[in-house]
């Protein structure tokens, strides 16, 4: 047993609830902090998405270094004041190589570290909502386990306990 649990068992049901209801709040505002996070992702791959095709980005097989792939587009012929107008990103797990305009690479970099972001949070959100849960069947399983002298302990009648025990029971409902 942790410092945590020890501290939890002697709180009052109405405490411990009053923890989880908090608990609720944190875990909506966060809910919408990802909305939002997810609303910039969608805006960021939009606005990739509507580049005129002469802007857009282009990705080509195999994975090069920048040196490289300049290289080869002087081979190419390409001229050098050209060569210098793109970058790009490797992409291993695809091996292709992307290839745009520094303005566009930004763009694309962008988008990928919100989206990045974006499933750190969902991630986080995920564990937050599990441990929630769990919290939850902890508590109603103590509730179970109250007797008369712990009601009168925690100055509770039985219609609080009944409250308090329903309360909690459509929260774990609620969150299933």
């Amino acid at each position: 047993m942790n410092i945590t649990d020890a501290i939890t068992m002697n709180e009052s049901p109405q405490v411990r609830l009053s923890y989880i209801l908090d608990d609720i709040e944190t875990l909506d505002r966060y809910a919408d902090r990802v909305v939002k996070a997810k609303a910039k992702v969608k805006q960021l791959f939009d606005a990739l998405d509507q580049l005129p095709i002469s802007e857009k980005p282009a990705s080509i097989e195999g994975i090069y270094n920048l040196y490289d792939f300049r290289m080869e587009l002087l081979t190419l012929g390409v001229p050098i004041h050209e060569v210098y107008k793109f970058d790009i990103k490797p992409e291993p797990g695809l091996n292709v190589t992307i290839v745009a305009t520094h303005k566009v690479m930004e763009m694309i970099y962008k988008h990928d570290g919100q989206a990045h972001r974006l499933n750190t949070m969902l991630e986080t959100y995920r564990a937050l909502r599990n441990d929630l849960i769990k919290d939850l069947a902890c508590f109603i399983d103590d509730l179970k386990k109250l007797t008369p002298n712990d009601l009168k302990r925690h100055h509770l009648n039985n219609q609080q306990f009944l409250d308090i025990k329903n309360i909690s029971e459509q929260l774990a409902k609620d969150f299933k």
